[in-house]
């Protein structure tokens, strides 16, 4: 964990102005998400042209499949849900944020194969860690992403509240913790660790305190933004009006 607050705290702050938005990436993050989300289902089918008689067994066959779906489902909805409310708390991007953001992105892609392989071998120890392995790898990178972008002066606005930003890092920090967790205790025992897999996203829905401390610290990101557009417009209007037209 010092590793990662070290990289992620690493490097100067760059001056406010510089910077790129977030809005492309978030809405390429939607994308990402809404694909992954969507690929789930497609690991649950029944073979076509069964015997009614049959349909019965095979509906139970494929209940695992279903299972793995669901909580697949939970995780990435709680994981995007998340992602929704940091990305508020953002002025702008840069390279690092995007670079680790892309990273974050290819293990959420991820979750779709590693779902299908734990809903088709679900008492297989090593698919359970694999499952495991590939989130927590994907909260890890997220956790990175969220330490350097609202470290002190880097991509977020500079009067946030702390306790907001101890709230976001607290949260992501302990999702790892719980999806490492879960993805050791596969063999010990596989019903253990999916227990696990279903619980650990339970736990970090937002709460309604959470969610209010995020909408104001949002509201005050977007004010402190229309703000400093009021003005750096109101300087531009005034260097065009006091330009010597003899100079053209």
């Amino acid at each position: 964990m010092r590793l990662v607050r070290r990289f992620a705290f690493s490097g100067q702050a760059e001056p406010e102005d510089l910077g790129l938005s977030t809005e492309r990436f978030g809405a390429f993050t939607d994308a990402v998400f809404s694909i992954a989300m969507t690929l789930l289902v497609l690991e649950v089918h029944l073979p076509s042209g069964l015997a009614v008689s049959d349909i019965p067994e095979h509906l139970q066959e494929v209940l695992p499949s279903l299972v793995s779906y669901a909580v697949s489902f939970l995780t990435l909805g709680v994981l995007w849900t998340g992602h929704q409310y940091y990305h508020a708390l953002l002025r702008r991007s840069d390279l690092v944020f995007t670079s680790t953001g892309l990273l974050y992105l290819l293990l959420v892609a991820l979750v779709p194969f590693s779902t299908g392989a734990l809903g088709e071998y679900p008492s297989v120890p090593l698919v359970h860690m694999v499952f495991g392995l590939n989130l927590t790898a994907a909260t890890l990178v997220g956790l990175v992403n969220v330490l350097y972008a609202l470290a002190p002066g880097r991509l977020a606005h500079p009067d946030l509240d702390p306790e907001v930003v101890r709230m976001v890092t607290r949260r992501q920090g302990l999702m790892v913790l719980g999806y490492a967790l879960a993805a050791v205790l596969a063999f010990v025992s596989p019903w253990l660790s999916g227990i696990l897999f279903l619980v650990t996203p339970l736990a970090f829905i937002p709460s309604r305190r959470m969610e209010h401390s995020l909408f104001a610290a949002a509201a005050q990101v977007r004010g402190a933004q229309e703000h400093e557009d009021t003005v750096r417009l109101r300087q531009l209007l005034e260097q065009l009006l006091e330009r010597d037209p003899r100079q053209e």
